[in-house]
Formats: structure tokens, C-alpha cells, sequence
């Protein structure tokens, strides 16, 4: 409701919170025989609007109660909304509630949207080109907790980070805490075990780590282990099975020799029932060393597949205890590093990342591809790309019934080459069809 204000200078104000948590000046006046002016007074107003930007439409989500609003929608900059109430040729809808499916704006129309209630008037331009509060980074760690996202730390064109945020939607997201008490660092694990976050080695600016961190809240972090059993290892993997934390290869030093064969990267296995003592379970097993691969728990059994080793083209290993390893297929989709992996809907989805490219001599090169399986032995292609830009050191969740993707860089990932790293939000129900998220806020003035 919008108060009456007298210009009479005889009403009183009170300030309340109205529809959309609107601020609206409510007159209460003395009794007065002069005449008074029916004008709403609206100090300020905004209505937030959350949008998936689709490859043919959008999907608007508008906050609050927003019935009896009009959303006029254009695919030009110079629309206005003329006196007879739309744009000539353009779209006009009643808004009865919180959802609507938009066709001016997608992945290559920029949509001019004008949201309007009895006087007031608010414009909003949405472009796929939107992005999240956080920097663009590779390297992070994305995880499911208490109902919401989690973005953990990563690589940023500033240097290695170690700010947290969190997110109930994907779209929206809040800093937990800008420097966590753990050193910066990408390349590391964070895992949920028996209500904690739990946060294990990585690279901090160069250094390889084998601490472990823990936190009830996200935001207040405890060292747990300063230095662990296990060595030093970033770009490794650990994953949650039969109650116990599972940690699997990883980077451990230098690369090269001085004979340039390679070096530096473990296949050993190591186990934990408290996060704080490790036991190895295996010293070597089947597989090579590598990192940058997947581990996953999926029907329930570990699976193992992708990585750096330079020999690994495809292959895809399972065990049902951790230390005893069968390679069980050579996937479709051959060599893959720095890539996501993720189970949603009773499958395996990989996603992304660098590949060797044959026809280029071997040369790397960056997929926006996706590859699903329900048997983690036959892959099915189910795009050759999807929405966003070929990109490296992408992280993937399942998360509301939807693959939500995260990040990445699009440069080479060369030495001296300068990081391209996104701070895009892509989701998908079917592997198939992406959408960009978008936030934004319709401003009433």
C-alpha cells in the first residue's frame, strides 16, 4: 500500500516495510481543509530478480509478492514504454507471480526489461556476459553443505585465495569470510565429513601443502594436522567412503628430472577415520601416478579416471575397497586433465577441461564437451559443447536437482601466459541444455 501525502506540511511520516520490502512513506495527517495532493511518496524501492540466460529463452525468478507488476520486455535499447502502455512489436506481461519464461533475452540477445506498478517505473539490462560477486578463479574447491553452495579458495589473476562464500541458490552469493585462517591456496580438497568442512593440502603460492582444517561453520577454520601422514601433495583427490576419508595420488614435488622424465606425482592411497591420523593403504597402486584426476564414490564403489600422467588415455579404474584397483574401461573421451567430474541423476558426468589433440600434433586443447555414463564403463557424448567457453580447472556439483558449473580459466595455463579465469554460474538438467546465471535488481527512483 502506498500512503496520501498532504503538501500542507501538517502530516507526519511513518516509515514502513511494504511490498518487496519497499520503503514507504505512510502519511498520518492532521485534520486540514486545504486540498490534498494524491501523489505516492516512494523513497526508494528496488525488486531483486534472479535469471538462467537459456540458448532460446530465459527463465526470470522475481523476489517477493509481486502481483499486479507489468514486465515489458525488448530486444532494443531505444524501446520506451509508450503512453498506450507496450512498446510497438514488443512484449508485455502482468506478472501473477515470481516466474516467468522470457524470449528476449539469451545467450546472444541482450534483453531490455521496464517493470512497472501504478506510477513507478524500473529498467534492468540483462546480457549473457553476467557474473558472479566473487573473482573469476580455477582451481577451487565447490561443495555441497547445509543446504547451500560452498566456493572455496582457489586460483585468482591476484594469486592463490582463500576467501569462502556460500550461496542458497547459485545465483546469490554472500562472503563468509574474505581471509580464512588457512594459508592461500588452489589445487586442494574439501570434503564433508561428520558435519564439517573439511579442507586438505593443495598449493599455497607455489608451496605444497599437507595440512588439514576443519570448520562447524564455514567460517571459523581449526588446524587439525599441520603436517599429516601422507607427503605434501596438491591436485590430488580425496572423497568420503564407508565413513572414512579416502585420499588418492596428487602432485608431490617437481615434475621433471634432470632427464625430463617425469616425476613429482604419486599413486599411493591413504585412509582416515578423523581426519587427523592417515594410515596408507597402498604405496603404489594399479594405476600411475597422476594428478588432476577424479575420485568419486558412485554404486557404491570408488572410481578413479582422468588426470596428468601422460600415458592415461581414457582410462577408468574401480575398487570396492580402496586398495585393490581394476581398470574396467577406456572411456570415449580419451585423455582428460583438469576437467570436472560429477554424479547426478543415477550417472557419471565429465565435463570440460584440456585433451590432447591429436591432429595438432598432441598439442592441449580446451573441451566445453559432455560425457555421461551409467555403468562409469560406456560414455555417451552429450554435447560437444555446451554453453560456456572451453575452459580448464572447472568445478562441478550436484546441487537442486540440477549440474551446476563454476569457473575455470580459458587461457592456456602456460607459463607466462596471463590467467583468464570466470566467475560464470552454468547450470543444466540434462547435461545437454546450459543456462548462464544472472542477479540483478529492478531500482525504483
Amino acid at each position: 500500500m502506498l500512503g496520501i501525502l498532504n503538501n500542507d506540511g501538517l502530516c507526519r511520516t511513518v516509515v514502513r516495510s511494504g511490498w518487496l520490502g519497499l520503503i514507504i512513506l505512510l502519511a498520518a495527517c492532521k485534520s486540514d481543509h486545504r486540498k490534498e495532493s494524491n501523489v505516492p511518496v516512494v523513497e526508494r524501492a528496488s525488486v531483486p530478480v534472479s535469471a538462467w540466460i537459456g540458448r532460446d529463452d530465459t527463465l526470470l525468478s522475481f523476489a517477493g509478492n509481486i502481483s499486479g507488476f507489468s514486465l515489458y520486455r525488448s530486444g532494443h535499447s531505444h524501446c520506451q514504454v509508450s503512453s498506450d502502455g507496450v512498446c510497438r512489436g514488443e512484449q508485455l506481461g502482468l506478472l501473477k507471480d515470481g516466474t516467468v519464461t522470457d524470449t528476449a533475452a539469451t545467450w546472444t540477445s541482450t534483453a531490455y526489461y521496464t517493470l512497472t506498478h501504478e506510477n513507478q517505473k524500473a529498467t534492468l539490462e540483462l546480457r549473457a556476459a553476467s557474473a558472479a560477486e566473487f573473482a573469476g578463479r580455477a582451481l577451487h574447491e565447490l561443495v555441497v553443505w547445509q543446504d547451500r553452495l560452498w566456493l572455496i579458495a582457489g586460483h585468482t589473476s591476484a594469486g592463490d585465495s582463500n576467501d569462502l562464500w556460500s550461496s542458497r541458490d547459485g545465483i546469490h552469493w554472500q562472503l563468509e569470510t574474505a581471509n580464512a585462517a588457512f594459508s592461500p591456496r588452489a589445487g586442494h580438497q574439501v570434503v564433508v565429513y561428520k558435519n564439517r568442512l573439511w579442507l586438505i593440502g593443495g598449493s599455497s603460492n607455489g608451496k605444497i601443502m599437507n595440512d588439514v582444517w576443519s570448520s562447524k561453520d564455514g567460517i571459523n577454520w581449526s588446524l587439525e594436522a599441520a603436517d599429516a601422514g601422507f607427503s605434501p601433495r596438491a591436485y590430488h583427490q580425496v572423497v568420503v567412503y564407508r565413513d572414512q576419508l579416502w585420499l588418492v595420488g596428487g602432485r608431490t614435488g617437481t615434475l621433471a628430472n634432470k632427464n625430463g622424465e617425469l616425476v613429482g606425482m604419486a599413486n599411493d592411497v591413504w585412509s582416515s577415520g578423523d581426519g587427523i591420523h592417515w594410515l596408507q593403504q597402498s604405496a603404489q597402486a594399479a594405476f600411475l601416478p597422476r594428478m588432476t584426476h577424479h575420485l568419486i564414490v558412485y554404486r557404491n564403489q570408488l572410481w578413479l579416471m582422468g588426470g596428468f600422467n601422460m600415458s592415461d588415455f581414457g582410462e577408468v579404474w574401480s575398487s570396492q575397497d580402496g586398495i585393490n584397483w581394476t581398470e574396467v574401461a577406456k572411456a570415449e573421451f580419451g585423455f582428460r586433465n583438469h576437467s570436472t567430474l560429477v554424479a547426478y541423476d543415477d550417472r557419471l558426468w565429465m565435463i570440460g577441461g584440456s585433451t590432447l589433440d591429436r591432429s595438432q600434433g598432441g598439442d592441449s586443447a580446451l573441451r566445453s564437451d559432455v560425457w555421461s555414463s551409467s555403468d562409469g564403463i560406456h560414455w555417451q557424448q552429450r554435447t560437444a559443447e555446451a554453453g560456456f567457453d572451453p575452459r580448464w580447472g572447472l568445478r562441478a556439483v550436484n546441487f537442486k536437482q540440477q549440474i551446476m558449473v563454476i569457473g575455470g580459466d580459458l587461457s592456456s595455463g602456460a607459463k607466462g601466459v596471463a590467467m583468464q579465469g570466470q566467475n560464470d554460474i552454468w547450470s543444466t538438467s540434462n547435461g545437454t541444455d546450459w543456462r548462464l546465471g544472472f542477479a540483478g535488481r529492478f531500482e525504483f527512483h
